[in-house]
């Protein structure tokens, strides 16, 4: 089964950007612009410089000690996290909801108009709204 390069990178847990400067490389080979991720897989083992070991691993370890908000962007859509995952993150998007109200109340107390519109925003934010805000 032939996948996108944004599929691949996610399969082996490393950014859109490098799968393609290694295609561009002729490191990993294509198939009218897809990959087959067990040849490429495959490669990239071969590929692998020891000498660079212990970087890979430190990488690894810092990959994996996401948060479930540092992680959201891996998942399309909140339907494709656990259970688990789902509710830290909606946990976690309510409190950035709850900082940008306080702070909208912080500069309202300063003196400062804020619009009903932005007090909108804030309660019903996503996370990174919020954070904008």
């Amino acid at each position: 089964m032939l996948v996108s390069q944004r599929k691949f990178a996610r399969l082996i847990g490393r950014s859109h950007a490098y799968v393609n400067k290694l295609v561009k490389q002729g490191v990993i080979p294509t198939h009218n612009g897809k990959i087959n991720p067990e040849e490429a897989k495959r490669i990239l083992e071969e590929h692998k410089d020891p000498t660079r070991e212990a970087q890979r691993k430190a990488n690894e370890k810092r990959r994996k000690e996401k948060t479930i908000f540092e992680a959201a962007g891996n998942y399309e859509s909140l339907a494709d996290m656990t259970p688990e995952e789902r509710k830290a993150y909606e946990e976690e998007r309510k409190r950035e909801a709850e900082r940008a109200k306080r702070v909208i109340e912080e500069v309202e107390r300063a003196g400062l108009e804020v619009s009903e519109e932005l007090k909108e925003l804030a309660a019903k934010s996503s996370l990174n709204e919020a954070k904008t805000i």
